[in-house]
């Protein structure tokens, strides 16, 4: 995967729930054309996952956006392997 680092002791960190400003909830802290550019941006690039910006600005570890997850992790190979092989690791809110 490309772009900010989400793997951790062998597991792909995945937010266990959404952030209460979450990018993919009606509570974000941007507006929706905002919303979509990013997820657009993202998109793009292959093998690119949208971190959650609650992570970026503690002192934990990068995790993957569980609304991310949840709208499009079934569409990436190296994240359907993960699953399949259960090397994904849920993170609570800090």
């Amino acid at each position: 995967m490309s772009g900010p680092e989400v793997a951790y002791d062998g597991y792909v960190w995945v937010r266990k729930s959404k952030c209460d400003a979450c990018l993919y909830s009606p509570d974000r802290i941007v507006d929706g054309s905002r919303a979509r550019e990013l997820t657009t941006q993202t998109r793009a690039e292959e093998g690119a996952t949208f971190i959650c910006h609650k992570g970026q600005v503690s002192n934990e570890p990068n995790s993957i956006c569980r609304g991310w997850w949840d709208a499009f992790a079934a569409e990436d190979q190296t994240l359907r392997m993960a699953v399949a092989m259960g090397l994904i690791a849920y993170v609570e809110e800090p």
